[in-house]
């Protein structure tokens, strides 16, 4: 084998080797991106902060605040405002063709389903909460309890 052959070789070895860093290191980089996510921040109709973050499958952390109006089912008071903090939505949800659906049913008929929108670097969707609470005590001691809702939308940017 003659020196130029070596050389072109060795050349070819160095290449090869070269091409699969560049690979590995393009497939790290796009997996910690994708793992990494998207941030968004925005506002519900109301003007309360909504914050998330979107994967390439799921939506994670899903955060913000709305106003329930609650109406006594034992008085014909008017309904009261009540400030429902949505903070218990925190595992990832699936996200398909950049929608997405968060439900959560609890504990004393609570309900809550956030549908959203992802397009490209704007989020956009609505809120709906119902909830059950006790509003005090009736003039003649009984518990009045309150039925509470909450329907609103939200925009959110890739922060």
């Amino acid at each position: 084998m003659c020196a130029d052959t070596r050389v072109l070789v060795g050349f070819r070895r160095h290449i090869r080797g070269l091409a699969v860093l560049v690979l590995a290191l393009a497939v790290v980089g796009t997996a910690v991106s994708a793992s990494a996510g998207d941030h968004f921040s925005g506002k519900t109709k109301g003007g309360f902060p909504v914050t998330f973050r979107t994967t390439a499958t799921s939506v994670v952390g899903f955060k913000t605040t709305v106003v329930a109006f609650c109406t006594s089912t034992s008085s014909s008071s008017s309904s009261r405002p009540d400030v429902y903090p949505l903070r218990m939505l925190q595992s990832p949800h699936r996200l398909a063709k950049g929608q997405f659906k968060l439900t959560f049913g609890g504990k004393s008929s609570t309900s809550i389903t956030v549908t959203g929108l992802v397009k490209a670097s704007s989020a956009s969707g609505r809120i709906n909460v119902s909830y059950e609470k006790t509003l005090g005590t009736t003039p003649e001691g009984m518990l009045n309890l309150g039925l509470c809702s909450a329907k609103t939308t939200w925009t959110a940017k890739k922060a």
